[in-house]
């Protein structure tokens, strides 16, 4: 069986006992490392934002990252299998009210980073802007039944706060799974983290 030897013992019985659980709902202002082109499980294609170096209007920093999963707009026909999970409208109205508000959702992000819908995503990183956390119960996977974190909203930076340009985060990046959103009623986002309401954000 594995054991420390004493070099590595030491460093472990000196490090800082960190949780890994979920940090508290509110918002930061994080800035953006990392945007990926990802697909549901529904076979939707979306970007997944990463943001680290949080820290609260009073200043307080929490650690770790958190993902804000960005549904794109299809300009395609409406799927023939497609049928509206939390909507009473016919399919084909649903389905466009559906794209224009993630064409709408997708605007607003890159305006909250101060880009315009024609930038390379790579110019974006670096970039800060101010996200809303919420904490809820993750639907599947390994952490099922345990509360978790998403990003739900994205805008700009307030005036007058002092956003860290040169700030490298000091704190090791806990990167474990996004946390899926919670499949109830009042939540218009399916368990793949996909959209499936026709409210407005």
């Amino acid at each position: 069986m594995p054991r420390l030897n004493a070099a590595l013992r030491q460093m472990t019985e000196n490090a800082q006992e960190r949780s890994f659980g979920p940090i508290p709902a509110g918002k930061y202002v994080a800035r953006l490392t990392a945007v990926e082109a990802k697909q549901s499980q529904s076979g939707n294609p979306y970007w997944n934002a990463t943001y680290q170096d949080l820290e609260a209007l009073d200043g307080r920093k929490q650690p770790g990252s958190q993902w804000l999963a960005l549904n794109l707009p299809d300009d395609g026909p409406v799927p023939e299998n497609y049928r509206p999970a939390s909507s009473n409208k016919p399919p084909a109205e649903a389905w466009r009210a559906r794209q224009e508000i993630a064409a709408s959702r997708l605007k607003s992000w890159f305006h909250a980073h101060g880009f315009t819908v024609d930038s390379d995503t790579e110019e974006m990183i670096g970039s800060y802007a101010m996200i809303t956390v919420v904490q809820e119960t993750i639907q599947r996977g390994q952490r099922a039944g345990q509360v978790g974190n998403r990003v739900t909203f994205v805008e700009e930076v307030p005036a007058g706060f002092d956003e860290p340009q040169d700030r490298v985060s000091q704190e090791p990046s806990f990167n474990g799974p996004v946390s899926a959103p919670a499949a109830d009623t009042d939540s218009p986002w399916d368990a793949a983290g996909d959209y499936d309401g026709d409210d407005a954000f």
